[in-house]
């Protein structure tokens, strides 16, 4: 879903200039391009993780949450598995996000990624999931990175406050990668091992 303080409707395209400015920065012109697309309440019981760019929309999927969870129409599924949780040997308990019934507990927002780090040595380099430009753009800005609680509004015509914007959302996204990597592997491993004991 796109973020509403940009007032982004559903089907509305992103302005060339962006598309510009983000490809400089290596990403997918064709996904960029693609309309936006709005979260529907049925996708808040597809997903186990569902991760907000602000606090903003942060905000109004947590109201949709309530308000499906009030309702009584759709409840909230299957608690969704976060592999690792349980703290048994084979699958060490990993900080991260406790699995919960309700769907409000799914939804987090990507400033909640800033200061992720595992305890398990091979996922505890963040730094790692970004290329050489964005490690050297977030060295620069590391520091006050770490400190934000929401990614600041900025733009391309600034040049230092969008340097800042970036930096900050190049970290929550290393946070959010090294959380899936490490849980994806470890739900792996739980599933194989389960496998083996049928």
């Amino acid at each position: 879903a796109a973020s509403t303080s940009n007032n982004v409707k559903d089907g509305d395209r992103s302005q060339p200039s962006l598309v510009a400015t983000a490809a400089t920065l290596g990403l997918c012109k064709t996904r960029l391009s693609a309309p936006a697309a709005t979260l529907d309440p049925e996708d808040l019981l597809s997903y186990d993780l569902i991760c907000c760019v602000d606090y903003t929309t942060l905000e109004l999927v947590l109201e949709m949450a309530r308000d499906m969870e009030g309702s009584g129409d759709l409840n909230a599924g299957p608690t969704p598995e976060v592999a690792g949780s349980g703290g048994d040997d084979a699958t060490p308990a990993v900080p991260g996000p406790v699995p919960s019934a309700t769907i409000a507990d799914r939804v987090m927002v990507l400033t909640d990624f800033l200061a992720y780090q595992s305890e398990r040595i091979e996922y505890a380099d963040r730094m790692a999931t970004l290329d050489a430009e964005l490690q050297s753009l977030l060295a620069r800005h590391y520091a006050s990175a770490t400190a934000l609680t929401d990614l600041p509004s900025a733009v391309p015509s600034d040049p230092a406050a969008w340097e800042r914007f970036l930096a900050g959302a190049a970290l929550g996204c290393a946070g959010l990668t090294s959380f899936l990597k490490e849980q994806i592997d470890l739900w792996f491993v739980a599933s194989f091992l389960e496998l083996l004991d049928v």
